[in-house]
């Protein structure tokens, strides 16, 4: 419905719920104020389908395997395997120095993870912060959520979705990141950018190397 190519975050069409969720209750109502005023920032590659973000195990840099050392430990311990990694080529945002990850399925290959690493520079501050998110639960410090999530997919009538080929859970990747795509246009949290931007990965490339 929405033809791929770089879009801009819209943060003034964010819901309140989603604020919630991202800051907590005690800080949404002023977050929420305050995204009323910003404008549309950054500008990436979308939908973010499987094939646009997988990488060769070496193209990683070395801060991604320092900096998901123990939760690589964390996920191997609970029995997940790596089918991908992913790396981020295609941004416009000269603050990000760094981006990656891995995406684990589970020995039942019922549960997929996702392990993702963003280095940004903050102009604000003149310094690097290191971002690692862990996905689908929290972080895997300790196997107790492991297990609590275990505990609240038990509790579900239905069987969860197996993937028996790679090619099953990269179609289920690919799809459900089409949907939230279009969703979020349809809303105009993500919006197009002009051709000037988007015509040629060229001008995107020397983009960022003056950034940079």
């Amino acid at each position: 419905m929405f033809p791929s190519g770089y879009y801009q975050t819209n943060i003034r069409a964010l819901r309140f719920r989603e604020i919630v969720r991202m800051v907590g209750l005690r800080k949404a109502f002023t977050t929420y104020l305050v995204t009323r005023f910003k404008r549309p920032q950054n500008g990436t590659w979308m939908p973010s389908l499987w094939g646009s973000l997988e990488c060769r195990q070496e193209d990683l840099s070395e801060y991604i395997w320092q900096g998901t050392k123990p939760h690589r430990a964390d996920f191997e311990k609970l029995g997940f395997a790596v089918c991908r990694y992913s790396k981020i080529t295609k941004s416009l945002n000269p603050n990000l120095r760094d981006s990656g990850g891995m995406v684990y399925l589970d020995s039942s290959r019922r549960f997929v993870a996702h392990l993702i690493y963003h280095q940004l520079y903050v102009p604000a501050k003149g310094s690097i912060r290191n971002i690692i998110v862990v996905a689908f639960t929290a972080v895997f410090e300790h196997s107790f959520i492991y297990q609590q999530f275990l505990s609240h997919v038990q509790r579900r009538r239905d069987q969860p979705r197996e993937f028996p080929t790679l090619e099953s859970l990269r179609c289920w990747f690919d799809d459900r990141q089409v949907k939230r795509f279009e969703e979020r246009v349809r809303r105009r949290l993500f919006v197009p950018m002009t051709a000037w931007y988007a015509n040629t990965d060229s001008r995107i490339t020397r983009q960022l190397a003056r950034a940079t």
